[in-house]
């Protein structure tokens, strides 16, 4: 934490998760005065799959914080079907990226961080916070799910769910499970996180399943994988979905506090990165288009696209499932589904 001399900054970034990070990296050594105000002491920990696509790949995130995987198993049910990605997905903890991010803007004079600082109002022009108020020309709700900048612009939101489970245990292999008998549009995960560790999760809309039903079938799923459950050790964390626009005058929204996840996948990290980015850059120059948000938010659509019409028609998920499952095997499907 840098002690805070000043109380006006030219922008100040609500939160230091990726999306907020990013949005400081990309103005760093601008012009520009800077203040990120996270509440947590640490910056980065957060219950999360951490999937990387090669969305992420333009944002430098290092190999030596990640593990790669290239063979998929798309379960449908008891149907296994065998897929090898173009590009490798790779996993990261959130505490690694965290860290990677927060090093890198690290020693820059126009950016200070201010951690363990809990934001309790925001006004027209400043942020209330437990360590006094702070003036800002430019404000970025970066700040999750239930951003407070979101509430103060009185947007809606919309909120999935994802947990995540980690064992002791290595693997080389991605497992995707998909029964929308039992499950819906809900599925579960499995796999290499870090070097000997493997990351078990399952994501899922509250609206459509209760969780008391996703929970049975993780138990089932997981005893299948040969991995055991405790309760105690499982972590859950709740997805903004419902996009609503990063710009509101001098005040804008970045990653899950914008509704930037992706609600088919839960995929979050590559859409709050691109909007920290694109949203900095806007504020540098104010006829930038954004065209990176344009393209990753066409991809966003896509997805729940697809998600949409298998909600039609229910009775054909595990139909439309299997199909995905096969089509996936094609570079130019992966392409268009963004992997």
């Amino acid at each position: 934490m840098i002690h805070v001399m000043q109380d006006h900054f030219d922008v100040i970034i609500v939160g230091a998760g990726p999306a907020g990070l990013q949005c400081a990296r990309t103005l760093k050594g601008s012009s520009l005065s800077v203040l990120i105000v996270e509440r947590k002491n640490i910056v980065g920990p957060k219950p999360c799959g951490g999937g990387l696509t090669f969305q992420d790949e333009s944002f430098g995130i290092p190999d030596s914080i990640t593990r790669p995987a290239f063979t998929h198993v798309i379960r449908i049910g008891k149907h296994d079907t065998v897929v090898t990605l173009k590009h490798r997905l790779r996993s990261v903890t959130r505490l690694g990226l965290g860290q990677f991010l927060l090093k890198e803007i690290a020693g820059a004079p126009n950016i200070t961080v201010l951690t363990d600082t809990k934001v309790t109002e925001i006004r027209k022009d400043g942020v209330v916070t437990s360590k006094g108020t702070f003036f800002f020309k430019t404000l970025v709700g970066a700040d999750g799910t239930d951003s407070l900048v979101r509430r103060y612009l009185k947007l809606p939101k919309k909120i999935t769910l994802g947990f995540t489970f980690d064992v002791p245990v290595k693997t080389d292999k991605v497992v995707w499970y998909f029964n929308p008998p039992r499950l819906k549009t809900a599925y579960l995960w499995s796999f290499p996180k870090q070097e000997n560790v493997t990351n078990v999760g399952g994501y899922y809309d509250p609206d459509e399943i209760p969780f008391e039903k996703v929970l049975e079938e993780f138990k089932a799923f997981m005893a299948a994988e040969g991995f055991a459950f405790t309760m105690s050790q499982l972590k859950g964390a709740p997805l903004g979905i419902l996009y609503k626009g990063v710009e509101f005058g001098n005040i804008y929204l970045a990653g899950e506090a914008a509704g930037m996840t992706e609600a088919l996948t839960g995929e979050g990290i590559a859409f709050a990165l691109t909007s920290g980015r694109e949203v900095a850059k806007h504020i540098l120059d104010p006829a930038y288009a954004m065209p990176d948000l344009k393209r990753i938010l066409a991809l966003k659509k896509r997805r729940e696209g697809m998600l949409a019409r298998a909600r039609r028609h229910p009775r054909m998920q595990p139909t439309i499932f299997r199909w995905g499952a096969r089509m996936m095997k094609s570079p130019k499907f992966q392409a268009f589904f963004g992997t």
